[in-house]
């Protein structure tokens, strides 16, 4: 770096320093913006505590597990992350879903990942016990297929629906398999 140019720098820096707030001031303002700690528990995200735990879903052929265990991601209270593990004869197949909660506009939101590679995201809001979450498109250039995810929480039972629609007003079962029941077998140490 040649003198005119440090020379430079320099005045730039007495320039700017002169707009910069002093290290109090920033001080100040981050602990007067900053947001509760994510393992502060908030009421909205509190609400999905009624997943939290290790599931096990009922009416299974004996051959056949379903195991789901749902536990709040490390470190705070902000997203349920849920892994399921299904084991049959022929084979295992393991899925991930999170739940979270988007302040925004006040909505619950769904990510499953499938063992396949898909990734299905959800949107939704609770009704006393029943959640209801609505599949949200994932490409910008085709219309999300109508289907919704319902679940009622009711103690240590979950009952799972999935429905499809034609014209978004009229749900019928998306396949019988999909209607089905776990119950918690475990509760997560708080």
């Amino acid at each position: 770096m040649n003198a005119h140019t440090r020379r430079l720098a320099l005045a730039l820096g007495f320039f700017l320093q002169g707009f910069a707030p002093s290290p109090t001031a920033w001080a100040q303002e981050s602990t007067a913006t900053r947001a509760p700690s994510p393992s502060t528990p908030r009421p909205a995200y509190e609400r999905l505590v009624a997943f939290e735990g290790t599931w096990r879903r009922i009416g299974e052929p004996p051959e056949r597990t379903v195991v789901d265990t749902c536990a709040w991601l490390a470190e705070g209270r902000r997203h349920l992350v849920c892994r399921q593990r299904a084991e049959r004869p022929a084979g295992a197949s393991e899925q991930m879903a999170v739940y979270s909660y988007r302040g925004g506009d006040s909505t619950y939101t769904l990510t499953v990942f499938l063992s396949g590679g898909q990734v299905w995201r959800y949107a939704g809001r609770p009704d006393g016990s029943r959640w209801t979450f609505y599949l949200q498109g994932n490409r910008p250039d085709a219309p999300p297929p109508r289907l919704r995810q319902i679940i009622v929480a009711l103690g240590d039972t979950l009952r799972f629906i999935e429905e499809a629609s034609e014209d978004g007003t009229t749900w019928r079962l998306s396949d019988p398999s999909e209607d089905y029941r776990s119950l918690r077998v475990e509760r997560r140490p708080r």
